[in-house]
C-alpha cells in the first residue's frame, strides 16, 4: 500500500497503519449510527402499500445466479446514451464493437433477437460462469471464443460459452428456467439478476472471513493495532451472523438518457430477522416536520419508520454472535439489551439530514418516542456503553475517547446534552491524528422530550427542531411514488466533496478535487417490507455521474499544483 505525501513523492506506510485507521474510521460511523438507536435502517410508512415481489427460484443447486439481457444492443445504446448525458461522449457503436470484437462479430451485426442468459457457478476462487448467445452461426463464435481462451459448443437457439469445461452445460441447464427467471420483469429493464446469496456465502464466506481473521492476527502488528485487531475480530463474527440471514436477490437494472435505476428484492432466509420482516400499518407520526428546509446542501436526507420487531430481532441475532469468543469481546450483554430496550422506547420512526453550510457539518435527527422514561433508560445505557463500557475501552485503546456533558444548557424547558470526542496522539500511528479528526462526527447535542429524541449540531439545529414542525424538507425520492416505507436522498459527489477538502489540509494535491463541483444531484432511494423481503430501488441521475466526473477531473489539475505545508490541528478536541 502507498499513500501520496505529495506531487509526483510516493510514501510507503504500514499496512496495518492504513487497515487501522479506515477500520477505525468504519466504527466511529458505525458508533454514530448505533448510538442514534439504530435510526438510519429502513421505512416511512405511508397510505398506499407498494408491491414487493417474490424472488424467483434457482432450481439448479450448483447454480449461483443467473442473468437474463433482454436486448443486448438495446443496452449498449442505452448505455451510451446515459454517459453521453453525463459527459462522457463514446463514438457511435464503440460499445459494441467493442464487446462483438472477442465473439469475432465486430458491431454484433450478426447476433440474434432472443435474449442473452448467463449462469454462474462453483469455482475454485471466484465463481464459474457460462452464457447462451442467439447465433444462428454457431462455428464462427465457437472458434472466436476459443481463440479468446474460453470455451463454446452449440446450444438450443445459439451458442453455449463458459470460462470453465462445465460453463457451457451450466448455462444450458438453464435455459428451461428462463421464462421463470424472466416473469414480471418490466418491460424497459435492461438486464435481470438473481443471486442466490445464501449459496454465494456457503462457497466463498468462510474464505472470506479467514484471510481477514489472518490479516487481524497476523505477527508483528504494532501494539496500538491492539484495538483495531479485536473491532476486526468482532466484526467478522458479526458478518458471519448477519450473512446467514440472507436467501436469494432480484435485481433488475434499468439504464437511460435520465440515468441507472436498480430495483432490487432481497429474500431473507426462514429465522427470526425474516419473522421480522413484514408489512407494517400506517404510521401518524410525523418526524420529518421537525427538520424543515434546512441550511445548506445535504449529503443524506431520509425519513421512515423501524418496526419495533426488528430491533428484537437484531437484538437476538447480537445475542447469537457472542457465542464467538471474538464477538464477546466487542457485543457485552449491555449493548444487546440496549437494542432489545429501543422496541420499548422508541415508536421507530425517524427523520435525519446531514450536511454541510461551510464548515463544520451539519446535522438534525429526530427519533419518536413511545415511552420518555424507557428512552431516557435506554440514552443512559448507550452513554455508558460508550463512554464506561466495552466500546469505551477499545476506543480509548484506539486513541479516542467519547466526552459527555450532561445539561450543558436548557432549549424549550429541556436539559440538552453534548457529546464530543478527544484525541490521544500517542495511541495513533504518526501523523494520524489529523486524519482521525477528519473521520469523527463533530460534537453534538442532544435533547429528550416526552414524545421525541433529538440530536445534532450546531446548536441551532436543536433548537429549531425543539420549538415546533416547521415543514418537512422536499425528497428527490419521493418522486419515485407513494407507499414506500423509506425514502431517502444521498449525494454521494458532495460526500466526497467534503471529504476530499478536510484531505487537502494534508495533501495538497486533493485541493482542486471537487472543489468547482455544485453537487445537489442525490441519488434517490426508496425501500418497503414484504413478507420475509423488503424491495429497494435506487435511481442515479446521470447529473450524479457527471459530478463524479468533473470532480476527479479537478483532483488530476490539481495534481501540478505546487506543495504547501500541512496544517497542524489546533487543538484534539472537538
Amino acid at each position: 500500500m502507498y499513500s501520496v505525501a505529495r506531487p509526483c513523492e510516493v510514501r510507503w506506510v504500514n499496512l496495518s497503519q492504513v487497515v487501522g485507521l479506515s477500520t477505525l474510521r468504519s466504527f466511529l460511523r458505525m458508533e454514530s449510527h448505533m448510538s442514534r438507536c439504530f435510526a438510519a435502517i429502513l421505512l416511512v410508512t405511508t397510505l398506499v402499500a407498494v408491491e414487493v415481489p417474490a424472488v424467483p427460484a434457482l432450481p439448479d443447486a450448483q447454480v449461483y445466479a443467473v442473468g437474463v439481457i433482454p436486448d443486448l444492443r438495446g443496452m449498449l445504446q442505452h448505455t451510451s446514451q446515459a454517459l453521453g448525458a453525463a459527459g462522457k461522449t463514446l463514438p457511435p457503436g464503440m460499445l459494441e464493437m467493442g464487446l462483438g470484437g472477442m465473439l469475432g462479430d465486430p458491431g454484433l451485426t450478426k447476433l440474434g433477437n432472443g435474449p442473452i442468459l448467463v449462469a454462474a457457478g462453483p469455482g475454485l476462487l471466484v465463481p464459474s460462469w457460462g452464457a447462451i448467445l442467439p447465433y444462428a452461426d454457431a462455428e464462427a463464435v465457437i472458434a472466436a471464443v476459443s481463440g479468446a481462451g474460453l470455451l463454446a459448443e452449440a446450444a438450443p437457439g445459439g451458442v453455449a460459452i463458459g470460462s470453465a469445461p462445465d460453463g457451457p452445460g451450466l448455462a444450458k441447464r438453464m435455459l428451461p428456467a428462463l421464462d421463470a427467471v424472466r416473469a414480471g420483469m418490466p418491460a424497459d429493464s435492461d438486464l435481470r439478476v438473481v443471486v442466490g446469496l445464501d449459496r454465494l456465502s456457503q462457497a466463498y464466506l468462510p474464505m472470506a472471513i479467514a484471510a481477514m481473521q489472518g490479516a487481524a492476527s497476523a505477527p508483528g502488528l504494532p501494539a496500538e493495532a491492539a484495538g483495531q485487531r479485536k473491532l476486526m475480530l468482532g466484526m467478522v463474527a458479526m458478518l458471519r451472523t448477519f450473512a446467514a440471514q440472507a436467501g436469494a436477490l432480484r435485481c433488475d437494472l434499468t439504464v437511460s438518457a435520465s440515468g441507472w435505476k436498480i430495483d432490487a428484492v432481497q429474500a431473507l432466509r426462514p429465522g427470526v430477522l425474516a419473522d421480522a420482516i413484514r408489512p407494517q400499518a400506517p404510521s401518524t407520526d410525523r418526524p420529518a416536520e421537525r427538520l424543515g428546509a434546512g441550511d445548506g446542501p445535504a449529503v443524506v436526507q431520509m425519513h421512515g419508520c423501524m418496526p419495533p420487531r426488528i430491533y428484537e430481532a437484531m437484538a437476538t441475532l447480537l445475542q447469537e454472535t457472542r457465542r464467538d469468543p471474538a464477538a464477546a469481546a466487542l457485543i457485552d450483554e449491555s449493548m444487546v439489551a440496549m437494542v432489545r430496550d429501543c422496541a420499548g422506547a422508541l415508536t421507530g420512526s425517524f427523520a435525519m439530514r446531514q450536511g454541510f453550510a461551510g464548515s463544520p457539518m451539519r446535522q438534525l435527527g429526530v427519533a419518536m418516542v413511545r415511552d420518555q422514561a424507557k428512552a431516557k433508560a435506554l440514552l443512559d445505557g448507550a452513554r455508558n456503553l460508550f463512554s464506561m463500557g466495552v466500546l469505551a475501552d477499545l476506543m480509548r485503546g484506539m486513541g479516542v475517547e467519547m466526552v459527555f456533558e450532561p445539561a450543558v444548557r436548557h432549549a424549550a424547558g429541556l436539559p440538552v446534552d453534548r457529546i464530543s470526542y478527544r484525541i490521544d496522539p500517542a495511541k495513533l500511528p504518526p501523523g494520524q491524528d489529523a486524519a482521525m479528526q477528519a473521520a469523527m462526527m463533530p460534537t453534538q447535542e442532544m435533547a429528550l422530550a416526552p414524545t421525541m429524541w433529538v440530536w445534532g449540531s450546531p446548536s441551532a439545529e436543536i433548537d429549531a427542531a425543539l420549538a415546533g414542525p416547521r415543514g418537512a424538507p422536499r425528497l428527490a425520492a419521493e418522486a419515485l411514488g407513494a407507499g414506500w416505507d423509506l425514502y431517502a436522498d444521498l449525494d454521494m459527489a458532495l460526500q466526497m466533496k467534503m471529504q476530499f477538502a478536510l484531505m487537502a489540509k494534508q495533501i495538497p494535491m486533493f485541493a482542486g478535487a471537487f472543489a468547482e463541483v455544485p453537487c445537489g444531484h442525490p441519488m434517490r432511494m426508496a425501500a418497503a417490507l414484504g413478507e420475509g423481503r423488503y424491495r429497494l430501488v435506487i435511481e442515479v441521475p446521470v447529473e450524479q455521474v457527471a459530478d463524479f466526473r468533473n470532480g476527479f477531473a479537478g483532483m488530476q489539475r490539481g495534481r501540478h499544483q505546487p506543495a504547501e505545508e500541512p496544517e497542524t490541528p489546533a487543538a484534539p478536541v472537538f
